[in-house]
């Protein structure tokens, strides 16, 4: 997918908080317009559509390699569009449900599980790609794969 699962669920999604949003930005949309949503790890598991999953950690590195490694994905991630990666950096709610980090940090779930949590993959606005693993409660982006 080109951009952010927008898809609502209702337990275990949210959109970025609409008052921090609107403080920080100016803009009267919901988070979840230009953002999609974000979801726990459990949620991210199963809310890819029909034909699509959640991409496991193998696969988030086959992207990057396929961008030309992490220091070139670094300097691409800068550019808003980069082939069919669209790096949007629609923050993240963490376990006390706090909203933090929209238009400076992307963090997109991974299906690849850690032993003390869900891993993930992060991009921000230095163009950094990292890898960590988080409680899985918290709140974060989600890209689909198409099967193959």
């Amino acid at each position: 997918m080109a951009e952010n699962l927008n898809y609502a669920v209702g337990i275990g999604s949210w959109c970025y908080s609409l008052n921090v949003l609107n403080k920080m930005t100016g803009k009267p949309s919901e988070g979840c317009d230009e953002y999609g949503r974000l979801y726990t790890w459990e949620t991210a598991q199963k809310v890819c559509p029909d034909g699509w999953h959640l991409p496991s950690d193998e696969e988030w590195n086959a992207l990057i390699q396929a961008f030309g490694g992490e220091p070139v994905v670094k300097q691409k991630t800068k550019v808003d569009k980069y082939l069919d990666f669209n790096a949007q950096l629609g923050g993240f709610r963490n376990g006390f449900g706090v909203f933090r980090g929209i238009d400076a940090t992307g963090f997109y779930w991974s299906s690849s599980e850690s032993e003390d949590g869900g891993s993930y993959r992060r991009f921000d606005k230095e163009a950094f790609v990292l890898w960590y693993h988080a409680g899985k409660d918290y709140g974060f982006s989600v890209r689909c794969v198409k099967d193959y």
